[in-house]
């Protein structure tokens, strides 16, 4: 027997490295060739997993069912916070939570660094960007720098735009620092003793979370599998609407991943509050009917021709030099397109830069493949065979255009 639990976590996916499998493909051929059963266990599946399962890809001993996970989970509308006045990072509603919880753990999340997510001019509307990967810069107030997070490149924070030479420059947006700065001063005021911490990539405090005591934590996902969950009486998702606008396929179904994992970890006593200014989306009003989810994702994926509908292929390539590598990108996909011209269940798509576009000192371009089921090894097969050696490959990947 092969028993994979926990099925839908995106971290199953290598990504970073050759071979960049998948471990439920892998556990799938494991047991084909050896003769196993293979179960699949988890508390909220994969929209793959999902779809194979009610279409008897997949055996199951009874119906499929998924169910609501938490009855207590409460949606935060943040616009008619705003409406009244509060414009702060955190709502009434869980600032009173908050001082309600008055023992145990509490757990702010909000998975983005820095004081602000970005800094804008409002006069011309420029963006401070990274000069490497053309990606939106992070404020840091305790240094007053804006640094960019993939190649590590900061700069001081300007006092005039540089495009207009305006004054109105503003930070937009919070990561956990100003989270962080927020949430100790609203303990101070109300003299709560337990000690504030920050876990991110910035901040080395994962040993703190191992002692008994209780504590408030600010955190991004680095810090979830060090969480004590039963010591938690307060969860809340503090900027929930950050994945529902990026362009990637997966960036949904990953927010619905994690917010089930909290209803799925948390005790039945802990309070679980998610701030958001959308709460129509489809994520949140499929907490209590998970299936609606599903369905209407499925539903997106096969006009897109999205997994489970097409198998997905990302290939990619980097050179320090960007006109080098879009000239190979060009004639990889040229060498491709003709050579599935007359192949059924080929679409060849691209080049496209990644996003961030300069990443780890190179320039990288993507072609993706979508292949019908039919003959998807046949065919992935002979897109490797016509691909340079120099080429990334990876298969069933779980973004697109993002590194």
């Amino acid at each position: 027997n092969i028993i994979l639990t926990d099925e839908g976590n995106s971290n199953y996916k290598s990504w970073d490295m050759a071979p960049r499998f998948h471990t439920r493909d892998a556990a799938l051929f494991l047991s084909r060739h050896h003769g196993a059963t293979l179960s699949l266990l988890s508390h909220t599946l994969s929209i793959e997993s999902y779809y194979f399962a009610k279409n008897k890809v997949y055996s199951t001993e009874n119906d499929l069912e998924i169910k609501s996970l938490n009855k207590t989970t409460e949606i935060v509308d943040i616009k008619s916070e705003r409406r009244g006045g509060n414009y702060s990072l955190i709502s009434i509603d869980v600032l009173n939570e908050f001082k309600k919880a008055k023992n145990g753990d509490v757990v702010f999340f909000l998975n983005r660094r820095g004081t602000s997510g970005y800094v804008g001019c409002g006069d011309c509307g420029n963006v401070l960007k990274c000069p490497n990967c053309n990606l939106s810069l992070t404020h840091h107030q305790d240094k007053n720098i804006l640094k960019c997070h993939y190649c590590q490149f900061s700069e001081p924070m300007p006092i005039v735009c540089k495009n207009c030479k305006g004054v109105n420059v503003a930070t937009h947006g919070a990561g956990t620092q100003l989270a962080e700065e927020l949430i100790k001063k609203i303990t101070a005021k109300t003299l709560d003793p337990r000690p504030v911490i920050r876990i991110d990539s910035d901040e080395s405090g994962l040993v703190k979370l191992e002692t008994e005591e209780d504590k408030i934590i600010i955190c991004t996902q680095l810090a979830w599998p060090h969480l004590m969950w039963s010591k938690i009486k307060l969860f809340v998702f503090l900027d929930a609407d950050t994945p529902l606008f990026i362009p990637e396929y997966k960036t949904i179904e990953n927010l619905w991943q994690q917010i089930r994992d909290v209803q799925y970890k948390i005790t039945a006593d802990a309070t679980f509050l998610i701030q958001t200014g959308y709460p129509e989306h489809q994520v949140f009003k499929s907490l209590y009917d998970p299936d609606l989810f599903y369905t209407e994702q499925l539903a997106e994926r096969r006009v897109l021709g999205y997994p489970p509908f097409k198998y997905m292929l990302k290939l990619l390539v980097g050179n320090p030099k960007s006109n080098i590598v879009e000239a190979e990108a060009n004639k990889v996909h040229t060498k491709l397109s003709a050579l599935t011209k007359t192949v059924f269940g080929i679409k060849i798509l691209g080049p496209l830069e990644t996003s961030p576009y300069h990443y780890n000192e190179q320039y990288w371009q993507v072609i993706l493949a979508k292949i019908g089921y039919e003959n998807y090894k046949q065919n992935t097969k002979l897109l490797q065979a016509n691909v340079p050696e120099n080429w990334k490959i990876d298969p069933n990947p779980n973004s697109l255009l993002t590194h």
